[in-house]
């Protein structure tokens, strides 16, 4: 998996475009001339990659496709997607909003619109970002026998049989501000990913219940959120990453995840437990380490990670369980070496407009005679010898091809044989 995103936002910054230079064409913003690789620099496709001519035959701009096009007004609120037509008494574009607002003059550099040739060009560049690197990690995977998402049940295979937990109180019988938290450990890999899914837990007293996620590296809580538990056992979903390098925090360390007591109403219930122990390939590890919880001073500190911190510290009774799934992510990976996906998608890029022209049902001249031109980069040039083909030269679509094949090779996936998983 990728963090699309994350990687949209990351490539914007070194894949770019060259500035419109004639009047006769709208200016491109200025966030797409950001970043030194230039999509018009691709050898083969340069000739046909000038604007003026794109801007001629593709159909995404063809006037017939925007009769209904309002005028932009002053007093209008606009908000993302709308597009207007606007004269500056020189030229009558078509722009697109990119932010809401109102009475704000459409301009090519506008913090709010942006022209339809910008509009085209930057979702292009999206387009391929995400689809260019998915594909190959898809046909990576795929080939080195790799699971996109390991799935499993329950972490912890409980016994069913419940106590009543008993919670620590002081003199005036309130409960103390005790963390009661399951310690989980990563193994050092950058490009999986642990999902808790699920928290399974039973109490006798429906009640909200704020959790914490903590991290070692940092004394702040890096996720909080509520559940509202009902009477018996059950299943509540959630979503929790856990990654061994983030931006919320510093490599691997250790997650602190739980509940404080005094927080609990009611009684909450205990189980003894046996963990599934998994074999080498494992990707973390989890217990609970001390069921009397962490002791902090005041309720307005944090857990004391010192305490309980030793991964020989574990206790066999668990106050819930918990779901998840291993994804394997290599957005880490993209982000650490983007030079070696560069060219990839300024090649694709290229590709995807020049295909958009070919494809293109518009009727004028300029039109017609591209389309034969772009014919001869895009394919494969054979000649035919006795009874055999000899390539000659590589279309536009079989470099690409090649670039993508030379990208797996280089790239340093997660392993290059299947990831078993076997319990013992």
């Amino acid at each position: 998996m990728l963090n699309n995103t994350l990687l949209s936002t990351f490539f914007n910054n070194r894949i770019a475009f060259k500035q419109v230079i004639d009047e006769c064409t709208p200016k491109l913003h200025p966030t797409l001339l950001v970043g030194s690789n230039l999509v018009n620099s691709v050898r083969e496709a340069k000739p046909f990659l000038e604007m003026n001519k794109l801007y001629q035959i593709i159909n995404d701009f063809d006037r017939n496709n925007y009769t209904k096009v309002l005028d932009w007004s002053i007093t209008t609120n606009y908000v993302v997607g709308n597009r207007v037509k606007f004269n500056d008494t020189v030229n009558e574009w078509i722009y697109y909003c990119t932010a809401d607002n109102v009475a704000n003059t459409p301009t090519f550099d506008s913090d709010f619109w942006e022209t339809d040739l910008s509009y085209y060009l930057r979702n292009t560049r999206k387009d391929s970002v995400l689809e260019s690197l998915s594909n190959i990690i898809v046909e990576n995977n795929v080939e080195h026998l790799l699971k996109s998402t390991i799935q499993f049940s329950n972490y912890f295979e409980e016994r069913n049989v419940y106590k009543p937990y008993t919670f620590n109180t002081n003199l005036l019988n309130e409960r103390l501000h005790n963390f009661q938290y399951l310690k989980i450990q990563l193994q050092t890999n950058r490009n999986l990913k642990v999902n808790i899914n699920k928290i399974g837990i039973k109490t006798d007293t429906a009640q909200t219940l704020p959790f914490y996620l903590f991290h070692s590296s940092q004394p702040n809580a890096i996720q909080t959120f509520s559940l509202d538990l009902t009477t018996g056992f059950n299943w509540y979903d959630v979503e929790i990453d856990l990654k061994y390098i983030s931006n919320l925090h510093n490599a691997k360390g250790v997650f602190l995840f739980g509940f404080y007591e005094n927080d609990t109403i009611g009684n909450f219930y205990t189980t003894d437990m046996y963990r599934k122990w998994i074999n080498e390939c494992s990707q973390f590890q989890a217990t609970f380490t001390n069921i009397e919880g962490v002791d902090v001073l005041q309720p307005t500190l944090l857990p004391i990670l010192s305490e309980g911190y030793s991964p020989f510290n574990q206790d066999f009774k668990t106050l819930f369980n918990f779901q998840y799934s291993v994804d394997l992510d290599y957005t880490y990976s993209v982000m650490q070496a983007p030079q070696i996906f560069d060219k990839v998608i300024q090649y694709d890029i290229a590709l995807r407009i020049l295909s958009d022209a070919q494809s293109s049902v518009r009727a004028n001249t300029a039109h017609a005679k591209l389309i034969s031109s772009i014919d001869t980069i895009l394919q494969d040039k054979y000649i035919r010898t006795d009874k055999y083909a000899k390539l000659v030269e590589k279309g536009l679509v079989g470099q690409l091809q090649d670039l993508k094949e030379q990208l797996k090779i280089n790239i340093d996936f997660v392993g290059s044989n299947r990831i078993n998983y076997s319990f013992l």
